[in-house]
């Protein structure tokens, strides 16, 4: 019984992987996901830019060599973040998640 059940899953999934979709639809919620990821990228960037301005204003008005030691490592470490955060939303972005239903039913493995 175990053998037929995931030969049945195993063509069912053929089924399901070689079927043509009768309709091209945007998920409700992949939509708002998308939209988060976009507002939440603005957010960063927005933020990224203040940093960053703030750190340049303090580089020009720092005279000892230790203060503009320590802001140009904090700016390299401000844009190595932002970098970072970026570059994660990016590949969040990439992710494909399918959404119906490949089989159905009870897997029982037995010994």
């Amino acid at each position: 019984m175990t053998r037929a059940f995931i030969a049945f899953a195993v063509v069912l999934a053929a089924q399901q992987a070689t079927a043509a979709p009768s309709k091209k639809s945007i998920e409700p919620d992949a939509d708002k996901i998308l939209r988060q990821m976009t507002d939440y990228l603005a957010s960063l960037q927005s933020f990224h830019d203040n940093r960053v301005n703030r750190l340049n204003a303090d580089l020009a008005s720092a005279g000892d060599p230790r203060i503009l030691r320590m802001k140009r490592s904090e700016l390299a470490s401000v844009q190595r973040n932002f970098d970072d955060r970026k570059a994660e939303l990016e590949k969040a972005r990439q992710i494909d998640i399918i959404s119906h239903r490949v089989a159905a039913g009870i897997l029982e493995v037995t010994q």
